[in-house]
């Protein structure tokens, strides 16, 4: 049994609403860290999966290094701008630019699995990328602006939870 299982079990006896963060390994002086990283830990796994009640810092990826969901933070910052060129849109043309963009990454920027994906036809899934492009000033053929692509498409559906955006 893995220490997750273990732990969501345990916990599991007590109150419904318990959750748990677990930091990396520290001494005794530096337990600030610590609690911030098992804080930091909860956070974001309250976001990403309502499922599990046991999260662990060294799991969360890209979000290690993001101070996501934190207030002020630059990403949040970002991520605000550019949700608010995205409002400018109506719901559902909103909701399909989201979507695509973040499938469109999970396929690695390839436009015809997207649209295979999506049941929609190439040029379709091309003109929204686009879209996106011109409406957050990126240009995929660079690399730092598919690194913003990819770390977007995985905080702004967090981001819209998050805020209430819709």
């Amino acid at each position: 049994m893995k220490v997750t299982e273990q732990l969501e079990e345990i916990i599991g006896f007590g109150d419904d609403d318990m959750i748990m963060g677990i930091s990396g390994l520290y001494s005794a002086a530096e337990m600030d860290q610590a609690l911030g990283e098992a804080r930091h830990s909860v956070e974001v796994g309250n976001l990403t999966d309502m499922d599990r009640t046991v999260f662990f810092h060294c799991e969360l990826g890209i979000f290690r290094i993001l101070d996501y969901p934190k207030p002020g933070s630059p990403v949040n910052r970002l991520l605000d701008q550019m949700t608010e060129k995205l409002m400018e849109y109506p719901k559902e043309k909103r909701d399909a630019l989201s979507d695509t963009m973040c499938c469109f990454v999970k396929n690695h920027y390839n436009y015809q699995k997207t649209a295979d994906a999506m049941y929609a036809h190439v040029n379709t899934i091309r003109y929204r990328i686009s879209l996106l492009e011109n409406l957050w000033s990126c240009d995929l053929q660079r690399e730092e602006d598919r690194l913003l692509f990819e770390v977007v498409s995985r905080l702004l559906p967090l981001w819209v939870k998050e805020t209430g955006y819709e």
